[in-house]
């Protein structure tokens, strides 16, 4: 498995969507790593459930639910998405930042002297205000990605605010409906927090964007302070999934996550089956129960021990998720085959030969 190689895939973007996440923009390529190494996790969660969960369900799991939360409202991620929406639309600030010129301000330091900022300068202040802008202020209702013929100066920040609306929908919805087209050269299911930073560093390094805080321990420091500021680490996963004997993935425990597997209801007998109410709410609550048990109890069956060692067949497993075993009550008794088979007779042709 060729490690080094991997690379992250960011949902829907081409080259040209990083233009501005330069130097200048630290905090948009800080919230580009974050956000890949979450939709990660949201990744890892959806590979390590799919064969007992939809992906309606998945998406439903609290930890999916803190997660997205995250990808849409942490300050650096929203950052950068606004960079996207900025760079897919600087065409439309050709005229404006052909106007700047070299300007002197005042030196706040030290009284009576000037600061020379050339025009160079002067552009990328007023293109990173329109990032901070955007990335600060709530969107209005009903914007939407406009065709080029419809954009002007009125529309321009609506347009740039349904195309983060946009991303942030791929940055949650990939991970659950296209988990395997995120990575590359790696298995989701057992990726490790130090590979999976390989990853989205040799990312960024193809698009000359090194960020020197993702090759040392700060960038996880960065993943759990966001984790704090959006009140979920320690406390989010208390959900009816079972993983493997700690209860968490690969990606999580380098985060000091904890998921609570919750008690399962005993099954309550019902003492008056004429009691229709009785009756509804006894079996809703055996409904729940039996529900709980399967989930818990396959979950731990089918990822019990992986942490540790990989799967025979890591990238198979990313790709395909392993579907639930159906039941086959014929094995149990292999003389209803012939009363089933006895009861559907074959097919005779009534069709007649064409005559050559």
């Amino acid at each position: 498995m060729a490690t080094f190689n991997s690379l992250f895939i960011f949902p829907n973007c081409s080259a040209k969507d990083f233009n501005l996440l330069s130097p200048p923009s630290q905090k948009a390529l800080l919230g580009a790593s974050l956000a890949a190494y979450i939709m990660l996790i949201k990744a890892q969660i959806t590979v390590s459930t799919s064969h007992c969960l939809s992906p309606q369900e998945i998406q439903q799991l609290p930890s999916q639910k803190a997660l997205s939360s995250a990808l849409t409202n942490d300050t650096n991620i929203r950052i950068f998405a606004a960079a996207i929406a900025v760079s897919k639309t600087i065409g439309f600030e050709a005229s404006k930042l052909t106007s700047f010129t070299d300007t002197t301000i005042p030196d706040p330091v030290n009284s009576g002297l000037q600061i020379n900022i050339s025009a160079k300068e002067n552009r990328e202040k007023y293109i990173f205000s329109l990032i901070n802008d955007l990335a600060n202020n709530k969107a209005p209702r009903g914007c939407t990605v406009l065709p080029d013929r419809e954009i002007n100066a009125n529309t321009l920040a609506s347009h740039r605010y349904a195309i983060m609306a946009s991303y942030f929908g791929h940055f949650q919805n990939k991970p659950i409906y296209e988990p395997h087209t995120l990575i590359k050269g790696y298995s989701l299911s057992s990726i490790k927090a130090d590979d999976a930073i390989k990853a989205i560093y040799n990312t960024l390094d193809s698009l000359g964007l090194v960020d020197i805080r993702i090759e040392n321990s700060e960038f996880l420091d960065n993943v759990k302070d966001l984790s704090q500021s959006q009140g979920f680490i320690d406390t989010i996963y208390n959900e009816p999934i079972r993983f493997n004997d700690e209860n968490l993935l690969p990606l999580e425990s380098a985060l000091g996550y904890k998921r609570i597997t919750p008690e399962i209801p005993e099954v309550i007998e019902c003492s008056d089956p004429t009691d229709e109410l009785l009756m509804l709410a006894i079996n809703a609550h055996n409904e729940n129960a039996a529900k709980l048990k399967r989930l818990t109890k396959n979950n731990k069956k089918v990822k019990s021990g992986t942490t540790n060692s990989p799967p025979s067949d890591p990238i198979d497993e990313a790709i395909t998720p392993v579907k639930e075993p159906k039941a086959k009550p014929l094995a149990k008794k292999p003389e209803s085959k012939n009363t089933i088979s006895d009861s559907k007779p074959k097919r005779t042709s009534t069709r007649k030969k064409k005559s050559s």
